[in-house]
């Protein structure tokens, strides 16, 4: 249990049916706006970060902002390049074979395919004067790259295990 001095130390905690395993990042963001708004605050912009995004370095976030302020854009987020081709990936099916999603790239070079993109998953930046017709990986946003070794995502000991010992190569001068 928390502390009797949650209310000076959170400006408000969320609701318990906010606060499961299943619900999503863009209804605890909602909640939130809301929750600010009825206070009396307005913004013209909000920022998503995750917590499960140990490596990121304030510079993408402020390109992240400047590029959507600047554009007429809805979203501006985080995003890194595919370590491999994707046009060369399969499935492992049920009887335990693989399966390739595109037999056409099979005998392809990989440094013929072209470059694919995947979310980093480090923060969302919302214009909250735009709505979007689109999905958020599609044409009213901006995507702001990251070299890969600075994307780990949390979602597993194993992420968390190389989350550590990236941070530790990317720091070891400084500790």
């Amino acid at each position: 249990m928390l502390p009797n001095t949650t209310e000076q130390t959170f400006p408000f905690l969320r609701p318990s049916k906010l606060s499961d395993d299943f619900t999503g990042a863009g209804a605890v963001v909602a909640h939130a706006l809301e929750t600010l708004a009825h206070a009396g605050e307005r913004y013209d912009f909000a920022c998503t970060l995750y917590a499960t995004a140990p490596l990121l370095e304030p510079s993408y976030l402020i390109e992240g902002f400047e590029k959507l302020s600047h554009s007429d854009a809805v979203f501006s987020f985080s995003a890194t390049s595919m370590p491999f081709p994707i046009w060369r990936t399969f499935k492992i099916t049920q009887n335990e074979r693989c399966e390739m999603f595109w037999k056409e790239n099979f005998s392809k070079r990989s440094q013929d395919l072209e470059e694919a993109y995947q979310d980093a998953g480090q923060f969302y930046w919302h214009n909250l004067h735009k709505t979007s017709h689109d999905v958020m990986f599609g044409s009213e946003s901006i995507p702001i790259i990251l070299p890969r070794h600075l994307v780990q995502d949390i979602d597993t000991l194993e992420d968390w295990m190389r989350a550590e010992l990236m941070y530790k190569v990317l720091h070891e001068h400084t500790l």
